[in-house]
C-alpha cells in the first residue's frame, strides 16, 4: 500500500519540486537553473520557506500564491489545489507533497502525487485529509474521547461524534496549507484561457451544437421526407423521434457547457482586472473621481457578460448558417438565396458598427453623469452650506438633457438591427422566391427546401443580430475598461538575484554585523545616488541629482515646501515610482535585482491621509492586510499591542466586536485621528527594514502625537518621516 511518505519530498528538494511540478503542469515556459537553498535558512520555519518559494516562482515566470485555509475546508482545497505545493508534517518531520492538476474538474475521487522518484502516484483525497487533520486533531483527541466516554456515547457512534465535536472545535481554525502554483496575472491571455480549459470547453461545446443542430435539421428532414412521399410510414416517424430525443442531452451538454465557459471567463478575466487595478500607476488615478472609478467598475461587467454572450452567439449562427446554406443552394432559390443571406449579414455587421458608435457616446455621458452624482453625493454638505440653491440643479438638467439625446441617437440602430434584419430577410426571401416561381414553376420539392432554408436561417439571423448589439455593447465597454487589462500586461521586475539572496532579508546581514564588531562604517540599508525624476518628458526635474544615505537605525525627518518633491522621492524610495536616472540601493542591491516584492516589502510606505484607505472590512483586516491573512493568534496580539502603544485602546474598548469590528464607509466610522494611526500600525505591522511615513501625525494632538512618535522610534529598526516645516 502507498503511503503519503512515499510520495513526500524533503524540503531541501523544495526546488526540484516547484520545477519539476510547474513543468508537467504546463506552467514552465523554458528550463531555469536554481541554486540550491543556503544550509543557513531554516526551511522548516513557515515564513522563511515562503520568501524561498516566491522567489522560486519569481524565477520560473510562475505565480506562487501562498494557501490558508480552515480545518473544515481543507478536504474543498484539496479537491481544488492542483498543482501545488503543500506542506506536511510526517512522523515530526516537515515535507512537501506536489499535488498535480485533476483532469476531471471536481468530480470524486482521489489525487494525483508527484513523487520524490518523478513517478505519479494516486491517493484517495479523504486519506490525504485525514492525514493533514490529523496533526490538528492530536492535541485534542484524548480529551474528546474521554469527555466521549464519560457521557456514556455506544462505542460505535464514536467516531462520529468525536468528528462533529473537532469540525466544531477546530472548524474557523487557520491552516497554512502550502501554495498554489498558477501562470502570473497579466500574461499571456490566451494561454491563460487554455490553462482554466476555456479552449477545450469551447471545442466541446461547438461539437456538441453541431450534432444538436444536425439532429434538429435531420428530424425535420425525416418527417418533410415521410409528407412528401404521401403517405407517414413507421420507419420515418421512428428516426423523427429518434433525433427529438438526441436533442435533449446534446442541449444539456451545451448548457452545462456554456456555464463552465462562462464560469472560467469571469474568473481569468476578474483576475486580470484586480492585477490591472494593483499595477495601475498613481498618477492614472490621481485625477479621477469615485464616480469615474465605479463607472469602470460597472463596465467590466458589461464587457464580461457581453463579450461572451456575444462571442458564443455568432458562434452559434455561424454553424446554423453552415447548416442552413446547402438546403438554401439546393432550392428554388439556390445561387440568390444564398446571396441574399450574405448582403443581409453585411448589413448586419455595418448597423452593429454604426451601434457602437451610438453606445460609446451613451456610455461615455451615462458614465459621466454617474461620477456627478457621485461627487455630488459625497459632497453634499459644502454644496448645501456654499452653493446657491439656483444652482443646484442647473447641471443636472444640462447632463440629463445630452443623456437623453444619446440614449435616442442608440435606439434608432438598435431597433434597426434587433428588427428590420431577420423580419427583412423573411420578406425578401419569400419575394425572391415568389419571382422564381413566376419565371417558371420549380418542382415541389425545391420549393419546400427552399421554404425550409428560409425557416432555417430566420432563428440564427435573428440572434446573428442580437450578438452584434452584445458585441457592440463589449466594444463600447472596453474603452472604459482598457486601462485595468493594459496595465495587468506590465511585467513587475521579478529579480535577477533569484531566491538565493533572500536570506539576506530573513536573518541580520552578515556584513553589517562584521562591520559592526570590527569598528567600520557599516553599509547603508538605503542609498541613493544622483537621482532625476521627471512626470512626463516635457516637464522640470522634480528631482535633480538627489544622493541620500541612511544606515540601520537612523531616524531621518524630512522637511520641506509643499511642492518641493518629498512625496515624489519617497515614491522612488519605497518603489511606487521610478527614477529617470541615478541608482537606487536596499542593503547594497538595486531594484532590478531584488524585485518590486522584495524592495516594497522591506521599504514600506504610509502615503498621505487622502492616498490611503480603510477598506470596507474588520479592523483586523484592515490592519493585516500587509501581512498573512487569515491571521495567527499571535499576529493579533501583536496588532493589538501596537494599536494601545498608538493610543487606540479607547477604539478598541468602544468598538462591539473589537478587532472584529466592520469599518469603513458602511461599518464603524473612524474619526481622521484615528485613521491616521491605523495607517501607523498597518504600516509597523508588516515589518519593514524602512518604515516611512508621509505626514501621518499631522491630524493628531499634541499628546497623542507624541505617543505615536515613541511607539513608532521603538518599533521602526529603520525611519524616514517627512513633514512641513
Amino acid at each position: 500500500m502507498i503511503t503519503l511518505k512515499e510520495c513526500s519530498w524533503s524540503l531541501d528538494r523544495v526546488n526540484e519540486v516547484v520545477t519539476e511540478l510547474s513543468r508537467r503542469s504546463g506552467l514552465l515556459p523554458r528550463p531555469v537553473e536554481l541554486p540550491r537553498p543556503p544550509q543557513k535558512l531554516d526551511l522548516a520555519d513557515y515564513p522563511v520557506m515562503e520568501k524561498w518559494v516566491e522567489g522560486l516562482a519569481s524565477q520560473l515566470e510562475v505565480d506562487a500564491a501562498g494557501v490558508t485555509t480552515t480545518y473544515n475546508e481543507i478536504d474543498l482545497l484539496l479537491s481544488q489545489s492542483g498543482p501545488a505545493v503543500l506542506r506536511v508534517q510526517i512522523e515530526g518531520e516537515w515535507r512537501l507533497i506536489a499535488v498535480l492538476k485533476r483532469k476531471f474538474g471536481n468530480l470524486p475521487g482521489g489525487l494525483n502525487l508527484l513523487g520524490p522518484d518523478l513517478k505519479v502516484r494516486r491517493l484517495p483525497l479523504a486519506k490525504v485529509a485525514g492525514f493533514l487533520k490529523q496533526r490538528l486533531e492530536a492535541p485534542l483527541v484524548s480529551e474528546v474521547d474521554e469527555m466521549l466516554q464519560e457521557a456514556g456515547v455506544p462505542p460505535k457512534l464514536q467516531a462520529k461524534a468525536r468528528a462533529g465535536i473537532l469540525r466544531e472545535r477546530l472548524g474557523a481554525l487557520p491552516v497554512r496549507m502550502g501554495w498554489m502554483l498558477r501562470l502570473p496575472g497579466g500574461g499571456n491571455l490566451w494561454r491563460e484561457l487554455r490553462e482554466a480549459g476555456v479552449l477545450k470547453y469551447l471545442l466541446g461545446l461547438v461539437f456538441i451544437f453541431v450534432i444538436n443542430r444536425l439532429c434538429w435539421v435531420l428530424s425535420w428532414g425525416c418527417l418533410a421526407a415521410a409528407v412528401l412521399q404521401g403517405q407517414v410510414q413507421a420507419g420515418w416517424l421512428f428516426l423523427w423521434a429518434w433525433f427529438i430525443f438526441c436533442q435533449v442531452p446534446t442541449g444539456g451538454a451545451r448548457r452545462w457547457l456554456e456555464g463552465l465557459i462562462t464560469a472560467q471567463v469571469g474568473i481569468v478575466m476578474k483576475r486580470r482586472l484586480l492585477q490591472g487595478a494593483l499595477r495601475l500607476k498613481s498618477d492614472e488615478t490621481r485625477h479621477q473621481g469615485a464616480g469615474q472609478l465605479l463607472g469602470r467598475v460597472i463596465e467590466s461587467e458589461v464587457l464580461e457578460m457581453q463579450a461572451l454572450q456575444g462571442s458564443l452567439g455568432v458562434i452559434y449562427a455561424l454553424v446554423e448558417f453552415a447548416t442552413a446554406v446547402p438546403v438554401l443552394w439546393a432550392g428554388a432559390g439556390g445561387f440568390n438565396h444564398v446571396l441574399l443571406l450574405v448582403a443581409w449579414l453585411a448589413l448586419a455587421v455595418g448597423l452593429g458598427v454604426r451601434y457602437w458608435h451610438r453606445r460609446l457616446r451613451w456610455t461615455e455621458t451615462r458614465l459621466d453623469m454617474t461620477h456627478n452624482l457621485v461627487e455630488r453625493m459625497v459632497g453634499y454638505q459644502t454644496r448645501l452650506a456654499q452653493e446657491p440653491p439656483k444652482h443646484w440643479h442647473t447641471e443636472e438638467d444640462r447632463s440629463l438633457t445630452g443623456y437623453l439625446s444619446a440614449s435616442q441617437g442608440m435606439d434608432n440602430p438598435a431597433s434597426w438591427v434587433g428588427v428590420l434584419i431577420y423580419r427583412g430577410w423573411i420578406f425578401t426571401a419569400l419575394l425572391l422566391l415568389g419571382s422564381q416561381i413566376l419565371q417558371g414553376p420549380p418542382d415541389l420539392a425545391s420549393i419546400a427546401l427552399s421554404l425550409g432554408g428560409i425557416l432555417l436561417v430566420y432563428l440564427p439571423l435573428a440572434n446573428f443580430s442580437e450578438s452584434m448589439l452584445n458585441l457592440g455593447m463589449a466594444a463600447a465597454a472596453w474603452k472604459q475598461v482598457s486601462l485595468l487589462l493594459i496595465s495587468a500586461r506590465r511585467k513587475e521586475i521579478a529579480g535577477a538575484a533569484g531566491p538565493s539572496m533572500l536570506s539576506r532579508f530573513v536573518e541580520p546581514d552578515l556584513a553589517e554585523v562584521t562591520a559592526t564588531r570590527s569598528g567600520t562604517p557599516p553599509p547603508a540599508v538605503l542609498e541613493a545616488r544622483r537621482l532625476n525624476f521627471r512626470y512626463s518628458e516635457h516637464s522640470e526635474l522634480v528631482l535633480k541629482g538627489c544622493n541620500l544615505r541612511i544606515l540601520r537605525g537612523d531616524r531621518v525627518l524630512l522637511e520641506g515646501s509643499s511642492g518641493g518633491g518629498k512625496s515624489t522621492l519617497i515614491s522612488i524610495l519605497s518603489g511606487l515610482r521610478e527614477a529617470n536616472s541615478g541608482m537606487l540601493l536596499l542593503n547594497g542591491l538595486d531594484r532590478p535585482t531584488l524585485g518590486d516584492q522584495v524592495w516594497r516589502k522591506q521599504v514600506v510606505l504610509a502615503p498621505q491621509f487622502h492616498e490611503n484607505y480603510v477598506i470596507s472590512q474588520t479592523f483586523a483586516f484592515n490592519l493585516l492586510m500587509g501581512r498573512a491573512w487569515p491571521p495567527r493568534e499571535e499576529d493579533l496580539a501583536e496588532a493589538e499591542v501596537i494599536c494601545r502603544e498608538l493610543g487606540l485602546g479607547d477604539l478598541l474598548e468602544r468598538m462591539p466586536a473589537g478587532m472584529q469590528q466592520m469599518v469603513g464607509e458602511s461599518g464603524w466610522q473612524l474619526s481622521h485621528g484615528e485613521r491616521s494611526r491605523l495607517f501607523v500600525a498597518r504600516a509597523l505591522l508588516q515589518n519593514p527594514q524602512v518604515l516611512v511615513l508621509d505626514e501621518s501625525f499631522a491630524a493628531l494632538d499634541p499628546t497623542t502625537a507624541r505617543q505615536s512618535v515613541e511607539c513608532v522610534l521603538r518599533r521602526a529598526p529603520t525611519l524616514i518621516v517627512i513633514a512641513h516645516p
